[in-house]
């Protein structure tokens, strides 16, 4: 069901200080930065295995603050592949009340997942 995780957000308060921790820990590898208007934050991404990490930066009011501001620095958003959408869908839907939702030509899922470490 699930092949493989693409990407993790993880919120941060400072880039270099989390690229290092994330180099010198896991050997990841910086690719690049960019901004993310979306997230209203500076974003840099990482290499880590065959995966990556996007480290986020908040510099504005925006999702990326709120998590950082709630909860501290930690897991902001995820991406993973899977063979059968639905299927997974209704496997998350069953053990976490989480579900999809679709929106143009992509899916995120979303729910009230008390246990899950995300907003």
């Amino acid at each position: 069901m699930l092949e493989s995780v693409d990407r993790i957000l993880v919120v941060v308060n400072d880039l270099n200080e989390a690229q290092n921790n994330y180099s010198n820990i896991l050997g990841a590898a910086p690719v690049r930065d960019y901004r993310s208007d979306f997230l209203a934050a500076d974003v840099r991404v990482m290499e880590l295995g065959k995966s990556w990490v996007e480290l986020v930066k908040p510099s504005d009011d925006g999702p990326a603050m709120k998590r950082l501001q709630r909860s501290g620095e930690g897991l902001l958003f995820g991406g993973v592949s899977v063979s059968d959408l639905d299927l997974f869908s209704d496997h998350l839907n069953q053990k976490a009340s989480i579900s999809p939702r679709r929106t143009g030509g992509s899916t995120s899922i979303a729910g009230n997942c008390m246990a899950c470490p995300w907003p």
